[in-house]
C-alpha cells in the first residue's frame, strides 16, 4: 500500500516528467488546504490546474514584452 508521503513525492515526480513546475511547487499547501476545507476531488483538481494555466498565461505575456522589448531595443 502506498502511503500519502509515497503519493506525494510521486505525484511531484509526474509533475517534474509533464512539466508542470508550479503545481509541484504548491502541490502539498494545496493538499493541506484542501485538507482542512474538505473540498472534493473534483474541486481540488480544478483549482490545481487552473493556477498553473494561470501562471503559464502571466509567464507568457511577461516573456512577450521582454522579447519585444529587446527587439525595440536592437534597433
Amino acid at each position: 500500500m502506498t502511503t500519502k508521503r509515497e503519493m506525494t513525492r510521486l505525484i511531484i515526480e509526474y509533475c517534474k516528467a509533464l512539466r508542470l513546475p508550479s503545481t509541484r511547487r504548491i502541490l502539498e499547501t494545496e493538499i493541506a488546504e484542501a485538507n482542512l476545507r474538505d473540498i472534493s476531488y473534483e474541486e481540488f483538481l480544478f483549482n490545481l490546474l487552473q493556477k498553473e494555466n494561470d501562471l503559464r498565461v502571466e509567464n507568457g505575456k511577461k516573456n512577450r514584452k521582454e522579447t519585444q522589448d529587446w527587439l525595440n531595443s536592437q534597433k
